[in-house]
């Protein structure tokens, strides 16, 4: 699609209906508003309705922007986080309104850089992943399947802390997008004596 913009519509993030329409217009390029247009006990609402339009609408031809509100208030981080999270890859630009000061573009740049680095951060590699599955598995079978107390994978004891722990890494692994490379067998050889 051409960078030039004949026309913009702006659309009220707190009505389906609108957004909804917005989707069969000539406009050029379409922005969401989260701001001015939207009453501040409706911003919730807005912000959900804008993501779900967002991702299941078909804005085919259209530059798709969602006007954030203002840097200053309370609604500003979670507009960010949530449509860029939850909606970026099908969006073109967010307009930061307002911004008085460089430190409010600043701001922004710095919360749209943040999440991948913090998705990185708290993303296991691909061996954590798998040994978290792997010990959810071993743990379920000893427990469910063997009806023993004590749970062991390679050789080393695995217990409720281990568990709980493994559930972190393995829900944050499924959440990256990771999938698993090992499977738990289990061991042919006596079953470990319950605790």
């Amino acid at each position: 699609m051409s960078d030039a913009r004949r026309s913009c519509l702006a659309v009220p993030g707190s009505s389906p209906r609108f957004l909804a329409k917005a989707q069969g217009l000539a406009a050029d390029e379409i922005f969401l508003d989260l701001e001015d247009a939207v009453a501040p006990d409706a911003k919730v609402g807005a912000r959900r309705n804008v993501i779900a339009a967002l991702r299941d609408g078909d804005w085919r031809g259209k530059v798709r922007a969602v006007r954030i509100n203002g840097a200053g208030t309370a609604w500003a981080y979670r507009d960010v986080i949530e449509v860029a999270e939850q909606a970026g890859p099908r969006l073109d630009a967010i307009v930061l309104p307002k911004a008085s000061a460089p430190q409010h573009v600043t701001w922004l740049d710095l919360l749209l850089g943040q999440i991948e680095t913090v998705n990185a951060a708290f993303s296991p590699g691909q061996p954590e992943y798998d040994r978290a599955e792997l010990i959810l598995e071993a743990y379920q079978h000893y427990t469910s399947v063997a009806r023993r107390g004590a749970a062991m994978l390679d050789g080393e004891m695995i217990d409720e802390a281990s568990r709980k722990l493994a559930m972190v890494a393995a829900a944050r692994g499924r959440a990256a997008g990771l999938t698993r490379t090992r499977h738990f067998q289990p061991p042919s050889g006596p079953e470990p004596a319950g605790s």
